[in-house]
């Protein structure tokens, strides 16, 4: 319980968690609107490669408005959502948008190995906050002990 309390209390923004890809309860949310065959089979296809993948998604087909689905995965805190709509599709594919960014396009032959891509990068963006947050630390350590330690 402490965890995720010190986890939302650095972690949020006004919609709610906003949490790091390593402690995400899932890494991506991937959202179907309508009942189109072409949505469902789009999404359903990238479910199964994602999972195939090892990629924790939180798949949701429930009948609802798109926007009950985009605050329900905004209050998960799930930092990449991926939706699969008449809309996107009419537009090439489906639209990402990370909890920080804009929403974009990605074609449809390229979901998941671009839904791969950006995870990756969250990572990398992670370590670096990572690093910076432990660097004046690493600093005091340092000068505390009269030098750097080769196991900080």
């Amino acid at each position: 319980g402490r965890m995720l309390a010190c986890a939302a209390e650095e972690h949020h923004d006004e919609r709610g968690l906003s949490l790091p890809i390593s402690i995400a309860p899932y890494a991506v949310a991937l959202i179907s609107v309508g009942g189109e065959e072409e949505v469902v089979g789009l999404a359903d296809s990238v479910y199964r490669e994602l999972s195939a993948q090892g990629v924790e998604v939180l798949y949701d087909d429930r009948d609802l408005s798109p926007g009950v689905k985009f605050a329900d995965a905004d209050l998960r805190g799930m930092p990449l959502r991926v939706t699969v709509s008449p809309r996107a599709l009419r537009s090439g594919g489906a639209e990402f948008k990370r909890r920080s960014g804009e929403p974009f396009i990605v074609s449809r032959d390229r979901v998941t190995a671009a839904v791969l891509e950006e995870l990756r990068l969250l990572e990398e963006e992670l370590e670096r906050w990572v690093g910076a947050q432990m660097a004046p630390v690493e600093q005091l350590v340092a000068t505390t002990l009269g030098g750097a330690r080769s196991d900080v």
